[in-house]
């Protein structure tokens, strides 16, 4: 025998009744393994798709436009851009047009021969 719902697995839902919307069902429980899951999964995807600070991307573009500036501007080939943007296209780091490593824009940062990529993957093409 059931509790007159309908529902033949004999097992109650637990709940309230609200007099303007009906049978409420109560939320499940979660356990503490579904929290500590949830919260970890969240981090995986937080570090994944974390860029630096708006501070930190400040300071990391003043140091490579300063260096920039005081080389006078040099910038790379065309084959040396080429060479460095599909490294680039390879790392993990990348997100869209954008490293979030440092924050700069690939296509810019890329171009200038002082530049250096913060995972090492490529040099600055003169000495700094």
């Amino acid at each position: 025998m059931g509790c007159g719902c309908g529902n033949k697995n004999n097992k109650s839902t637990k709940g309230r009744i609200d007099p303007k919307k009906g049978f409420i069902q109560e939320p499940k429980k979660t356990s503490v393994n579904e929290v500590s899951l949830a919260a970890t999964n969240r981090a995986k995807f937080e570090e994944k798709n974390k860029e630096p600070s708006i501070l930190t991307k400040a300071l990391t573009l003043g140091s490579a436009v300063a260096n920039h500036v005081a080389d006078g501007m040099s910038k790379c080939s065309k084959t040396e851009l080429a060479i460095r943007l599909d490294i680039c296209d390879k790392c993990p780091e990348r997100k869209d047009t954008t490293c979030t490593k440092c924050g700069c824009l690939l296509t810019v940062k890329a171009g200038w021969k002082t530049a250096t990529c913060p995972m090492d993957k490529w040099p600055a093409l003169i000495e700094n």
